[in-house]
């Protein structure tokens, strides 16, 4: 206890101590020593302080690489359950918002994908659980819909898919203008992979369709900027030789 409350006594302290004992015995020290004295000894103290801070800073773990397996977090936590009472969700939508009560995106937590169902929808898991993913602000031509055709450039917008994501490790966000779930108990979620918005880089490169349902999501205005840009550059589905945007 003794070692913590000497801690906290500053040099600067000490000093306007011993000169007030001097003044009490009456010895009178000059005003601008005990001017000059006070200041080096604020100046010693700040100094002290800068290099705790630094060493307090330097001995915190380093952060996980969202890359890395051993970075994958604790996935789904018990919450409000459906009709059969055994539905799992991500964690609580924390929004980082600065005013919440106009929507925001949660903080990212991280999990591994198992499954690619198609360019908007994958499976993802925290090695106990599964849950399947509905990705907010896109659409990729369908390939695997119920009596429906293969939509134009849906098995390419899939490969690609396949290719960035099968077996990744991943960054989910959610989005506090959406749904948690969407009618059929998908988890709507952004995905990012190593900080890099999979959403946007899918319509950006012509894998998908910039996609409102309902409400307009935070990132609508970046998803539409994309498409435009996908669009005018000619870029996969909407490239003449092959969907020319069409379906």
């Amino acid at each position: 206890m003794f070692t913590e409350l000497f801690a906290e006594i500053t040099l600067h302290t000490i000093i306007k101590s011993v000169f007030l004992l001097l003044a009490f015995i009456g010895f009178d020290v000059p005003h601008d020593i005990v001017r000059n004295v006070e200041t080096v000894a604020q100046t010693i103290d700040s100094s002290r302080q800068q290099v705790e801070t630094t060493t307090q800073s330097n001995t915190r773990p380093p952060a996980a690489k969202i890359s890395t397996k051993d970075s994958v977090q604790t996935a789904f936590i018990s919450s409000s359950s459906n009709d059969s009472g055994e539905i799992a969700s991500l964690p609580p939508e924390t929004t980082t918002d600065e005013n919440p009560d106009q929507g925001g995106v949660a903080q990212a937590v991280v999990f591994q994908v198992t499954d690619v169902i198609d360019g908007d929808t994958i499976k993802v898991t925290d090695g106990k659980m599964v849950e399947t993913i509905r990705i907010i602000g896109i659409n990729t031509p369908e390939t695997v819909a119920p009596n429906r055709r293969v939509e134009c450039f849906g098995k390419e917008a899939s490969k690609k898919a396949k290719e960035l994501l099968l077996g990744t490790y991943v960054e989910l966000q959610n989005d506090t203008t959406q749904d948690n779930r969407d009618k059929y108990s998908r988890l709507l979620r952004y995905v990012s992979i190593d900080g890099v918005d999979y959403g946007l880089e899918m319509i950006r490169s012509g894998y998908a369709y910039e996609y409102t349902y309902q409400l307009p999501y935070v990132y609508q205005k970046e998803y539409k900027e994309a498409q435009v840009y996908a669009r005018n550059n000619s870029e996969g589905l909407w490239s003449v030789s092959a969907c020319n945007g069409k379906k």
